[in-house]
């Protein structure tokens, strides 16, 4: 399902773009958080984004922990998929192409798929390391 959900986040992106670029352009411009346009409902959809992730998985971590979790994740969202010409032309890839997006989603799943074993089912996770 992760994977799934990566692939509708592109699919949401590649037909409305201006809501990751905005936060990608404004974070990385502002000294003051609260002055990028429609951040105060950042928290709110992260907060939302916790709340639903416990509801319906019951992860085995720690309130912190899938806070890092999702907060790394939707940071790495925006920068891949709202800074997308930068991350792939430094790549030699077309943001826009196959090949990039193909990058994008098998990077996520390598970074985030472990981690989200370990905290959906511990014991099942060192198990599938070890293969």
């Amino acid at each position: 399902g992760f994977m799934k959900y990566i692939d509708l986040l592109m699919n949401y992106n590649q037909q409305n773009p201006e809501p990751l670029r905005i936060l990608a352009l404004n974070i990385t411009q502002s000294d003051d958080i609260s002055r990028i346009p429609g951040y105060q409902h950042f928290p709110e959809l992260m907060e939302r984004i916790r709340q639903l992730f416990e509801n319906k998985l019951s992860p085995r971590g720690s309130v912190q922990e899938i806070r890092m979790f999702i907060h790394s994740f939707n940071f790495l969202i925006i920068t891949l998929l709202g800074s997308s010409t930068y991350a792939a032309q430094v790549q030699g890839m077309d943001p826009a192409g196959d090949q990039y997006r193909t990058w994008v989603k098998d990077t996520l799943g390598f970074l985030f798929l472990p981690r989200l074993r370990e905290i959906i089912n511990p014991s099942d996770a060192g198990t599938r390391r070890k293969k």
